[in-house]
């Protein structure tokens, strides 16, 4: 609740200012950390679990934190992370909270050449497999410019996935 009315006050007072969410497989760790801070330096805000969830802290709760606060939702995608438990937990909560809040959007990431899970396949991608710097200007001017209302998202329920404790599913 506290974390919804900040980002309405944060986007009130900062109209252009944006946060991501970086979501992906620990073994993309190297590409990812490179993603962080070229977002940061080109004056994007990054909501990284490594650096913001320490070890008194429940997982589960600061990544629910992490996706209200955050105005996009970037999903890494290679082959480690569409078969990752944690992923598909995090792509869930996301769909989820779009539904529910209408204030995150979802943009996936290709790392690797990887099949793109199919609860998202119908998604606009942003492919940083075919080159680095061409995925990071689309993603820039994507999160810099695309400031609308987020789409009604229909969601299932990725397999195996595991929601957070006190989620709330609702049907449409």
């Amino acid at each position: 609740e506290e974390a919804a009315k900040a980002k309405a006050e944060r986007n009130k007072q900062h109209p252009r200012k944006r946060v991501v969410f970086l979501s992906h497989n620990s073994k993309d760790n190297p590409v990812i950390r490179q993603l962080a801070t070229d977002l940061t330096t080109a004056g994007v805000s990054v909501w990284l679990h490594e650096q913001r969830v320490c070890a008194a802290t429940s997982i589960a709760e600061k990544l629910a934190q992490g996706l209200v606060e955050s105005d996009w939702f970037l999903i890494g995608l290679s082959q480690d992370a569409v078969e990752s438990a944690w992923v598909k937990t995090e792509l869930n909560q996301v769909l989820l909270d779009e539904v529910a809040r209408r204030g995150t959007r979802l943009l996936p990431l290709r790392l690797t050449d990887c099949k793109v899970p199919e609860l998202i396949a119908k998604q606009k991608f942003i492919d940083f497999f075919t080159s680095y710097e061409i995925g990071l200007q689309t993603l820039l001017h994507a999160v810099k410019t695309e400031l609308g209302p987020v789409a009604d998202v229909a969601i299932q329920p990725v397999a195996g996935a595991v929601l957070p404790p006190g989620t709330l599913v609702t049907k449409r």
